[in-house]
Order: C-alpha cells, then structure tokens, then sequence
C-alpha cells in the first residue's frame, strides 16, 4: 500500500477515531437493549470459486492485511456507509477471520474505480451508472482490466429520480410534461458521490437535451430548491434518497412531482436494468394525496473479483444479519434487504456473492452471474 492512502487516511484521524468509536458504541447499546448476546462465530461458509478454478488453486490477499473500502467525501452517505460495513468486519471478523477493514476517503467514484484497478482498494461504493459505464463504455479505463476485475456484492441503496415543477408547468403530471418546457430554466442536480449522467439519460430519452433544450442550473439541492421557490427555475430534478428535506421543502411552496410512466421507464432504462421502477407512497411529502410513480438507480458495493469468495461471503452475512445496525448507521439503509439485495447491480456478482444470495434462497438474474 502506497504512503499516498496513509496520507488520505490520516486526513482526520481524530474525525474517523471518533464515528467508528461512536459506531461501535452504538453497536454495544443495540445490543444491550435487545438482549441480544455477541454472536459466537459463524460456521464457515461453503467454499467458492469461480468457475473451472479451485479455491485452493486461487491468490488472494493475505488474511492478515487490512482490507479498504473506498467511499467518498468525509459527511457523505457513502463515507458513512463505508464505515459501518468496515466497522462490522472489524468487530465481527477479526478474530474468526483476521479480517479487518477500514474506510477510505475518496474524491468519488472514477477514483474509486481507480484504486480497485490498483488494488490499493479491495471493496469500493459505487453508483450504478458509474459501474456501468466503465463495464459498457470503456473510455475511462482499459475495458479488459474492468471486465476482469470488477464485480459486484450488494445493493446498498437507491436514488430515487425526484422531477419537482411548479404547479403551472404541469399540464399531464407525467415525465413528458419537460417537453413542453423547451427553453426554461431547470434545476438539475447530481446525486451525492455521482454525476448528472443517469439524469441525461432520462432526458435523453424524451428525445431531449439538457443544455441544448433548456437552461440548465447545475446547482445543489439546497440550492435547487430555492431557485424553484423564488421561481428562477421552473422544474427541479433531483435524484435522492425518498423522503429528502429539499424536496419537501420544494413541495410545500406548491411544487408537484412528476409521475414516470411506464412507457417512459422502459424507454430511460432502455434494457440496461439500470433503473427499477419506485413508488413513494402517499404521504411521505407536504401536500402529497398520492403515490408518486418514479424509477430509481441502485448505490452498491462493489469488490475486486479476487477477493477470497469466503470472506465475500462472511462480510455480506455480517451485513444482513445486522441489517438493523447498519440503519442506525445512516437512514439510506433503510433501503437495503435481502430481497431487493440483486437489484440494479451493473455487473457481475463475485462467486462469494452468488453463493450467499443462493444459499439465503435469493434468485440471481443470469446476467449477474460471473
């Protein structure tokens, strides 16, 4: 490991010392107020291994290195879901595995890419449309060494596509409604840790443009929330976790949400099973009398595929069995189940994925199979 991630490492290591202090005191309190004793270890898990390709015949990472995680910017949902993952091996795999993990800060997700290419990390969060592209398009990275190297474990969250207008640019209330808006000012902001690609493609597939056809404010949500309340903007395209402040509050000023039809999911995700359809149900924002019909794109952990498929399988066991800890961890992992656990991904699962998803009964979409 390069003397550049103990740089990143120790960027606030009074910062990090404290949320994983915090973390696992959380952990003990979750504990003591069910009752629950600390688990005794796990039976180990049947042994894995790519096709054609013993367990034994593989190299993996010494079992007594320490793993790395890469997320995002320390205060982001992927930095703090990073430490609740690393913080769970830690606590529960060391002594049965001597398997450690701790969480890296990163600038975002082609770094990230970066560092899995490298090996520098051994597991990374990811957006969707970040792992898609780099396995679709290869422009960014050498598609061979992608195909290779990248694979995915589980989805962790999910961005749900918010489209807010003022009430008088609604005419259907549907997604087609920003056609008749060719030339005004909307709001389009990048989901945390992502880029503005999975909204362009949606507009894209209204046979739009986002700067050609409107003008387009890249702002924040914050930001994008208040354009649309002082009407410098007439629309606010946000894609964030369900229930966001900045689209309540964009909706008690009289804001309606756009529904996603059908027809206009299907010609979005345009057989990329990128997207999932999404229903935020009545009452979850200020005014709201309805359910809202949107799509969604999947946040995910992604791991190097020669990772050992054991400990693939062990860290996802230890994430959904405490599925409860992880939710006190951040409110994103409220999304997270074992039942929605494949959705989205962008690529391949890794062999200790499959097993686990089999073994829990867990159907696996042929085209995550590795």
């Amino acid at each position: 490991m390069n003397g550049k991630l103990f740089f990143r490492l120790g960027i606030a290591p009074t910062v990090i010392l404290t949320v994983i202090l915090t973390v696992i005191l959380v952990s003990t309190v979750v504990y003591w107020r069910t009752g629950e004793e600390s688990p005794a270890p796990l039976p180990p898990p049947p042994s894995v291994a790519t096709p054609n390709e013993p367990v034994a015949d593989r190299v993996y990472p010494k079992a007594d290195d320490n793993y790395l995680i890469a997320t995002s910017k320390i205060g982001g949902t992927h930095y703090a879901i990073g430490i609740g993952i690393a913080t769970l091996v830690r606590v529960k795999l060391i002594e049965a595995e001597s398997v450690s993990m701790s969480a890296l800060e990163t600038v975002g997700p082609e770094e990230n890419i970066d560092l899995l290419l490298s090996s520098e990390a051994q597991f990374a969060i990811l957006p969707a449309q970040a792992g898609y592209q780099a396995w679709v398009d290869g422009e960014s990275f050498d598609r061979d060494d992608i195909r290779a190297t990248l694979r995915s474990m589980t989805m962790l969250w999910e961005n749900v596509a918010h489209f807010a207008c003022r009430a008088d640019a609604v005419q259907t209330g549907s997604l087609s409604d920003l056609a008749l808006l060719k030339g005004s000012a909307i709001a389009f902001v990048r989901p945390e840790g992502g880029t503005l690609d999975s909204t362009r493609m949606i507009i894209e597939s209204l046979g739009l443009d986002m700067e050609r056809d409107f003008q387009a404010v890249k702002t924040t949500k914050e930001e994008g929330a208040s354009a649309l309340l002082n009407g410098e903007v007439v629309c606010l395209s946000l894609p964030t976790l369900r229930a966001d402040q900045a689209v309540s509050q964009a909706l008690e000023g009289g804001a309606k949400l756009l529904n996603i039809t059908e027809a206009e999911f299907l010609a979005a995700d345009n057989g990329r099973s990128l997207w999932t359809r999404y229903v935020v149900p009545e009452g979850i924002y200020p005014g709201q009398i309805a359910a809202i019909e949107t799509m969604a794109q999947a946040s995910f952990l992604a791991v190097r595929a020669d990772i050992d498929p054991n400990h693939v399988y062990r860290i996802l066991t230890e994430i959904f069995d405490k599925i409860g800890f992880m939710r006190n961890i951040h409110i994103a992992a409220n999304a997270m189940s074992l039942d929605r656990a494949p959705t989205g991904l962008p690529v391949p699962l890794h062999p200790g994925a499959v097993s686990f998803f089999q073994d829990r009964g867990i159907d696996v979409p042929d085209r995550l199979l590795p």
